[in-house]
């Protein structure tokens, strides 16, 4: 009886492969599951005014922001250089003019940037019978792997 049951499903199973152009096959499947990640990171403001090398000295507001990994503390102040076109009324002309210096820290914050990943379910994977349908070529011939 079992014989025949087998022989059936075989038969059953090799007619329908034959009409749908493809073989059963058994490979290694496993499930996965999507996984949210979150990293920590601290976000840090500057302001403040930053000088000229030039005579005669002149200040220029100046802004910077900067990211960390990890929640941890933003550094108490952060080196900045701007050119700016100035214009120099003892010469009658524009010159570039570079200010530079430390900008004080004013705000920090804690936040996270969050991703997703794709990861495979631990001691999910198992040997299964599976469909492998036959490829078409661009001149309609069919072939399997």
């Amino acid at each position: 009886m079992k014989y025949r049951y087998l022989c059936a499903l075989s038969a059953g199973l090799f007619s329908l492969g034959a009409s749908a152009s493809g073989y059963w096959d058994f490979r290694t499947v496993c499930d996965y599951e999507t996984v949210e990640i979150q990293h920590p990171v601290t976000h840090c403001a500057y302001a403040g005014q930053i000088y000229s090398n030039s005579r005669p000295r002149q200040a220029m507001q100046a802004t910077a922001q900067s990211r960390l990994d990890g929640h941890t503390s933003c550094p108490a102040s952060h080196y900045v250089a701007r050119r700016s076109k100035i214009w120099n009324d003892n010469e009658g002309s524009w010159e570039f003019v570079t200010f530079e210096g430390q900008l004080p820290l004013t705000s920090q914050s804690h936040d996270y940037d969050i991703t997703t990943e794709r990861r495979q379910v631990e001691g999910s994977c198992r040997e299964e019978a599976v469909w492998i349908p036959c490829e078409m070529d661009t001149e309609g011939n069919r072939f399997c792997d």
